[in-house]
């Protein structure tokens, strides 16, 4: 987050977008989530340049969604992709 937040600085035309899993992302034990790192970015350089969305699986809905703990809800389908977009380049990962 910092080396992104020194980029972002240094460079005011840089544009960062962000994809992360809903159901993990927001998950804010044992430690902090990605969603409550991510957000001071965005309030700082405003969502013009820092861009984050949330994957929600469909298969975690409604009654299941409030019944289900927020530790085993990920079992539902997580999505763990890893993907890196730089430019016209995109690096996948595991």
């Amino acid at each position: 987050i910092s080396t992104i937040r020194d980029a972002l600085q240094k460079n005011p035309d840089l544009k960062v977008s962000f994809l992360t899993d809903a159901l993990r992302g927001t998950r804010e034990s044992p430690l902090p989530s990605c969603a409550s790192l991510l957000a001071p970015l965005v309030a700082d350089f405003g969502p013009e340049r820092v861009e984050v969305r949330m994957f929600h699986t469909p298969n975690l809905t409604g009654l299941r969604k409030k019944i289900v703990p927020k530790r085993i809800n990920e079992g539902w389908g997580l999505q763990h992709m890893k993907l890196y977009g730089i430019d016209d380049e995109i690096i996948i990962s595991g």
